[in-house]
């Protein structure tokens, strides 16, 4: 069977598929896998360093837009700095100090401040001091570069200048970054700068996985400003000196990056170090690689097991299928195809049975009806006759009858009565009281119905063949409430009329949308707002045949045109003339006519 050969094609495929190319690849291609490995952690880790470097430029902006807007706002009337830092008075720098706290505080940096050139003198947020105690406070006071980081001669407008106090004596490092500006109306030269420790720069640029990753800010001269970072206990440079890469085992055991920064005076050096979280994980993958191949071997058996047992129901239910081609998929795809056609079919012929029994007294059995699907478990039998309700149509019928199947047990069968303008419900019951079921249809009728009506129920019946005595009593009541009466002569030539022209909007609709594939009958009740019952009625009185053999001939002649005269290929002339698919066209065309598209074409 085709089940057994899709079973023995898969195991198949499992084992020489996949299984040894996998352990080929592990067994031949491993070190070629680990290099490869090892040159896409070299390009993610130049990107993300690079990314890195241009977070830390951002950062040095950042502090330069700050030191503008300082320079900005020190020109604006009421400033404190509007003339400058004028004599510095104790009051005068109490009052500039207070200013600074109150308008410009940063707690992203470790200190910062304004220098004086006129006065050499520092003012900051909370402090007032001469140059000489400010560095007094970070360095030793013959410290020359931070002492030229302040000097006059290196200023320049608009320039930016570091500073490190990273000696040898004093491993603590701190950067200085100064912006070279004016304040106030007067021009007054200052420098404005910031101390970074290496935790104010880890905060401020936090990049996720550089665990094992060290970082030294360097100058154009090559001398370390500042490092942060998961550093060696090495000397920074001893630990750039070492521009070799380590390899043990196939896996970088140490690499050094360099990136230089959009200032030309500084870069940043990326050390990987042995801790590093992909060195870390390259070792894992080089000692355990045989515990890999034997996972993916159990793995592989595991798969092929689970695919047997769950193919084993599904070969066991396609063997029963009486198909002589077609996979196991289509088979399903056919059968509940099929299944729904004959439901559909089977709910309209009861609909037909009932309503000629009810409207024209043919005679109808229990036997009839349970082996149309409708079981012995409903031996009660009511009429109900809606009018004034308009809401006919697939969904709202089918959300009625689903309403009362599951709040009052009964199965209901509803239509309308298109010649009197109403709708007809017949349901079977499991009880004889039918005050639950009226009292349930009237409240769906008047929460879900745009219009108000009236609804009539008959009598409940223990025989089928009484149902017709439940049904005209609806009738009389619906006729002393409208005070008529029924009077047959004279009435058949208007319905025939009404008929016929119904019948014509009908075909009108199909003719202009036929080739539109979705169409279908329930969609055209809906559209006329009639059932799908009074639909098929209509079209074996008007027209000899059913709505779904009058739309498949419609779309056939169509189909057969753009044969004779189109060279467009079958499976366009399928999709135009709105079949769903190319098969599908093809197999109805056959049943037809006798021969395939393409044979048709050519004789």
């Amino acid at each position: 069977m085709r089940g057994r050969k899709y079973l023995r094609r898969l195991t198949f495929v499992i084992l020489f598929g996949l299984l040894i190319p996998v352990l080929i690849a592990f067994l031949f291609f491993r070190s070629s896998v680990l290099r490869n490995r090892e040159q896409l952690t070299e390009e993610s880790y130049t990107r993300a360093f690079t990314t890195y470097t241009s977070m830390f430029d951002r950062k040095m902006q950042e502090l330069e837009q700050y030191a503008s807007r300082i320079s900005v706002e020190s020109e604006r009337q009421g400033s404190l700095f509007r003339n400058g830092f004028g004599q510095m008075t104790p009051y005068r720098i109490w009052e500039l100090t207070q200013a600074l706290n109150q308008s410009y505080l940063r707690s992203d940096v470790s200190d910062w401040g304004l220098y004086s050139y006129r006065d050499q003198r520092i003012l900051t947020g909370s402090y007032s001091c001469t140059l000489q105690d400010f560095l007094y406070k970070y360095v030793e006071e013959d410290d020359a570069e931070l002492a030229a980081f302040f000097a006059q001669e290196n200023y320049q407008l608009r320039d930016t200048i570091f500073a490190t106090t990273r000696t040898a004596a004093m491993p603590g490092d701190r950067l200085f970054v100064g912006v070279c500006t004016r304040i106030g109306s007067t021009d007054d030269p200052a420098l404005v700068f910031y101390v970074l420790s290496p935790q104010d720069v880890e905060k401020s640029m936090v990049m996720v996985g550089d665990e094992g990753v060290g970082y030294y800010l360097c100058g154009s001269d090559g001398k370390i400003l500042l490092t942060w970072g998961d550093t060696p206990d090495e000397a920074p440079e001893t630990v750039l000196a070492q521009s070799a890469r380590k390899h043990a085992g196939g896996y970088v055991q140490q690499v050094r990056y360099d990136i230089n920064s959009k200032y030309p005076s500084l870069h940043i050096s990326a050390y990987i170090g042995s801790e590093a979280m992909q060195n870390t994980i390259m070792e894992l993958f080089n000692s355990v690689w045989l515990v890999l191949i034997v996972a993916v071997i159990l793995m592989l058996a595991v798969c092929g097991a689970a695919i047997y047992i769950s193919y084993k129901p599904v070969k066991e239910l396609t063997d029963k299928f009486d198909y002589s081609s077609g996979d196991e998929f289509g088979m399903f795809l056919n059968e509940m195809s099929a299944n729904a056609a004959k439901i559909d079919e089977q709910q309209l012929l009861i609909t037909d049975l009932l309503m000629n029994h009810l409207l024209y007294g043919v005679h109808i059995s229990s036997r009839q009806i349970q082996q149309l699907g409708v079981t012995a478990d409903y031996p009660y039998y009511c009429v109900m006759l809606m009018d004034g309700y308009s809401f006919v149509n697939s969904e709202m019928t089918k959300r009625l009858t689903d309403v009362l199947m599951q709040n009052c047990c009964a199965r209901v069968f509803v239509t309308d009565w298109y010649e009197e303008n109403c709708n007809v419900l017949i349901a079977f019951m499991f009880q004889q009281d039918s005050s639950d079921l009226i009292r349930e249809a009237k409240t769906w009728l008047q929460t879900n119905c745009t219009t108000a009506g009236q609804l009539y129920a008959g009598p409940v019946c223990d025989m089928l063949e009484n149902i017709q005595q439940s049904f005209n009593d609806c009738i009389v009541q619906r006729k002393k409430a409208n005070h008529k009466t029924h009077a047959a002569s004279g009435a058949e030539k208007p319905k025939r009329l009404k008929q016929k022209e119904m019948m014509r909007q009908i075909l009108t609709f199909l003719e202009e949308n036929f080739r539109t594939p979705d169409i279908n009958q329930a969609q055209v009740a809906d559209k006329f707002q009639i059932s799908n019952y009074t639909l098929s009625r209509l079209f074996k009185s008007e027209m000899g045949v059913g709505f779904t053999e009058y739309l498949s001939a419609k779309r056939l002649d169509y189909a057969k045109m753009l044969l004779l005269t189109t060279e467009s290929s079958v499976r366009d002339i399928a999709l135009q003339s709105g079949f769903t698919n190319e098969n599908y066209f093809s197999r109805t065309f056959k049943l037809h006519t006798g021969v395939v598209p393409s044979a048709f074409r050519k004789k």
